[in-house]
Protein backbone atom coordinates (compact mmCIF):
# COMPACT_ATOMS: atom_id res chain seq x y z
CA UNK A 1 0.00 0.00 0.00
CA UNK A 2 2.97 1.88 0.45
CA UNK A 3 4.03 2.08 -2.75
CA UNK A 4 0.61 3.45 -3.93
CA UNK A 5 0.75 6.31 -1.61
CA UNK A 6 4.50 6.95 -2.80
CA UNK A 7 3.38 7.01 -6.34
CA UNK A 8 0.24 9.48 -5.77
CA UNK A 9 2.64 11.51 -3.67
CA UNK A 10 5.24 11.98 -6.70
CA UNK A 11 2.39 12.21 -9.12
CA UNK A 12 0.80 15.24 -6.89
CA UNK A 13 4.16 16.72 -6.26
CA UNK A 14 4.67 16.90 -10.15
CA UNK A 15 1.21 18.37 -10.80
CA UNK A 16 2.20 21.09 -8.20
CA UNK A 17 5.20 21.90 -9.64
CA UNK A 18 3.66 22.70 -12.94
CA UNK A 19 0.79 24.47 -10.83
CA UNK A 20 3.46 26.99 -9.57
CA UNK A 21 4.58 28.12 -12.96
CA UNK A 22 1.56 28.55 -14.96
CA UNK A 23 -1.66 30.59 -14.40
CA UNK A 24 -4.94 29.83 -13.27
CA UNK A 25 -6.80 29.99 -16.59
CA UNK A 26 -3.97 27.44 -18.18
CA UNK A 27 -4.22 24.95 -14.52
CA UNK A 28 -7.89 24.92 -15.79
CA UNK A 29 -7.35 24.26 -19.36
CA UNK A 30 -4.94 21.61 -18.66
CA UNK A 31 -7.22 20.10 -16.30
CA UNK A 32 -4.96 19.86 -13.21
CA UNK A 33 -7.15 18.85 -10.31
CA UNK A 34 -8.92 16.38 -12.65
CA UNK A 35 -5.63 14.89 -13.56
CA UNK A 36 -4.94 15.10 -9.70
CA UNK A 37 -8.44 13.51 -8.09
CA UNK A 38 -8.24 11.14 -11.14
CA UNK A 39 -4.48 10.04 -9.98
CA UNK A 40 -5.59 9.45 -6.33
CA UNK A 41 -8.47 7.47 -7.68
CA UNK A 42 -6.35 5.29 -9.93
CA UNK A 43 -3.99 4.50 -7.10
CA UNK A 44 -6.78 3.90 -5.06
CA UNK A 45 -8.76 1.14 -7.18
CA UNK A 46 -5.02 0.06 -8.73
CA UNK A 47 -4.74 -2.96 -6.20
CA UNK A 48 -7.64 -4.98 -7.48
CA UNK A 49 -7.91 -3.11 -11.47
CA UNK A 50 -5.08 -3.90 -13.93
CA UNK A 51 -6.46 -1.20 -16.28
CA UNK A 52 -5.79 0.95 -13.75
CA UNK A 53 -2.27 -0.70 -12.68
CA UNK A 54 -2.13 0.41 -16.90
CA UNK A 55 -3.39 3.87 -15.92
CA UNK A 56 -0.80 4.67 -13.68
CA UNK A 57 1.88 4.83 -16.02
CA UNK A 58 0.31 7.07 -18.68
CA UNK A 59 -0.49 9.53 -15.66
CA UNK A 60 3.21 9.38 -15.08
CA UNK A 61 3.77 9.95 -18.97
CA UNK A 62 0.84 12.97 -18.91
CA UNK A 63 3.14 14.41 -16.21
CA UNK A 64 6.01 14.43 -18.01
CA UNK A 65 4.18 16.11 -20.60
CA UNK A 66 2.79 18.88 -18.21
CA UNK A 67 6.42 20.11 -18.03
CA UNK A 68 6.94 21.52 -21.35
CA UNK A 69 3.13 22.52 -21.45
CA UNK A 70 3.98 26.15 -22.67
CA UNK A 71 5.53 24.54 -25.51
CA UNK A 72 2.88 21.78 -25.80
CA UNK A 73 1.82 21.17 -29.74
CA UNK A 74 -2.03 21.35 -30.54
CA UNK A 75 -1.74 16.97 -31.37
CA UNK A 76 -0.27 16.49 -28.28
CA UNK A 77 -2.71 18.69 -26.50
CA UNK A 78 -5.59 16.99 -27.85
CA UNK A 79 -3.64 13.82 -27.07
CA UNK A 80 -2.95 14.76 -23.71
CA UNK A 81 -6.57 15.37 -23.23
CA UNK A 82 -8.09 12.26 -24.51
CA UNK A 83 -5.67 10.25 -22.09
CA UNK A 84 -7.01 12.21 -19.41
CA UNK A 85 -11.31 11.74 -20.93
CA UNK A 86 -10.43 7.45 -20.92
CA UNK A 87 -8.89 8.02 -17.34
CA UNK A 88 -12.11 9.16 -16.31
CA UNK A 89 -14.54 7.22 -18.72
CA UNK A 90 -12.34 4.15 -17.38
CA UNK A 91 -13.27 5.59 -13.67
CA UNK A 92 -16.63 6.07 -14.48
CA UNK A 93 -17.70 3.24 -15.83
CA UNK A 94 -16.40 0.31 -14.33
CA UNK A 95 -15.90 2.04 -10.56
CA UNK A 96 -18.88 4.19 -11.13
CA UNK A 97 -17.44 7.54 -10.03
CA UNK A 98 -19.51 10.65 -10.99
CA UNK A 99 -18.28 14.28 -11.92
CA UNK A 100 -19.01 16.99 -9.01
CA UNK A 101 -22.50 18.74 -9.37
CA UNK A 102 -23.31 15.85 -11.90
CA UNK A 103 -26.95 15.63 -10.33
CA UNK A 104 -27.87 19.15 -10.19
CA UNK A 105 -26.66 19.98 -13.50
CA UNK A 106 -29.12 16.48 -14.69
CA UNK A 107 -32.07 17.42 -12.74
CA UNK A 108 -32.15 21.13 -13.21
CA UNK A 109 -31.90 20.88 -16.95
CA UNK A 110 -34.56 18.01 -16.67
CA UNK A 111 -37.13 20.80 -14.13
CA UNK A 112 -36.41 23.49 -16.88
CA UNK A 113 -36.91 21.58 -20.15
CA UNK A 114 -40.45 19.77 -18.71
CA UNK A 115 -41.52 23.65 -17.04
CA UNK A 116 -40.74 25.06 -20.54
CA UNK A 117 -43.01 22.91 -22.59
CA UNK A 118 -45.61 23.63 -19.79
CA UNK A 119 -45.07 27.23 -20.36
CA UNK A 120 -45.65 26.38 -24.23
CA UNK A 121 -48.80 24.48 -23.38
CA UNK A 122 -50.23 27.22 -21.35
CA UNK A 123 -49.34 30.05 -24.08
CA UNK A 124 -50.98 27.53 -26.58
CA UNK A 125 -54.16 27.22 -24.85
CA UNK A 126 -53.89 31.41 -23.93
CA UNK A 127 -54.39 31.63 -28.04
CA UNK A 128 -57.11 29.66 -27.85
CA UNK A 129 -58.93 31.85 -25.53
CA UNK A 130 -58.40 30.14 -22.70
CA UNK A 131 -57.65 32.67 -20.16
CA UNK A 132 -54.76 33.92 -18.03
CA UNK A 133 -54.90 30.84 -15.60
CA UNK A 134 -53.00 28.94 -17.85
CA UNK A 135 -50.16 31.47 -17.36
CA UNK A 136 -50.56 32.06 -13.68
CA UNK A 137 -50.26 28.12 -13.55
CA UNK A 138 -47.55 27.20 -15.34
CA UNK A 139 -44.71 30.03 -14.81
CA UNK A 140 -45.10 29.13 -10.89
CA UNK A 141 -45.05 25.82 -12.08
CA UNK A 142 -41.71 26.44 -13.96
CA UNK A 143 -39.54 27.80 -10.96
CA UNK A 144 -41.23 24.90 -8.64
CA UNK A 145 -39.76 22.73 -10.67
CA UNK A 146 -36.28 23.91 -11.25
CA UNK A 147 -36.21 24.49 -7.56
CA UNK A 148 -37.13 20.90 -7.39
CA UNK A 149 -35.00 19.72 -9.49
CA UNK A 150 -32.24 21.39 -7.66
CA UNK A 151 -33.08 20.01 -4.57
CA UNK A 152 -33.38 16.56 -5.56
CA UNK A 153 -29.89 16.56 -7.58
CA UNK A 154 -28.16 18.12 -4.28
CA UNK A 155 -29.35 15.29 -2.16
CA UNK A 156 -28.11 12.90 -4.64
CA UNK A 157 -24.83 14.99 -4.93
CA UNK A 158 -24.72 14.55 -0.97
CA UNK A 159 -25.16 11.13 -1.25
CA UNK A 160 -22.52 10.53 -3.70
CA UNK A 161 -20.39 12.37 -2.07
CA UNK A 162 -20.87 10.54 0.74
CA UNK A 163 -20.69 7.13 -0.54
CA UNK A 164 -17.04 8.77 -2.06
CA UNK A 165 -18.16 8.21 -5.32
CA UNK A 166 -17.55 11.70 -6.95
CA UNK A 167 -14.67 11.82 -8.78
Amino acid sequence: MDTHDDWTAKVSSEISKVENYISPSDQRRYKLPLLLRSARRVAAFSPECEVCQGLQSQIVSLGADLTSAPRMTRKNFRSYLSVIKGITKHLKQTHGLTEERKYVKRYVFMGLAFGLSLVMLGLILLSFGITLLALNVTLPALVTRVIFGYTIGYILDKRAKSRGKVL
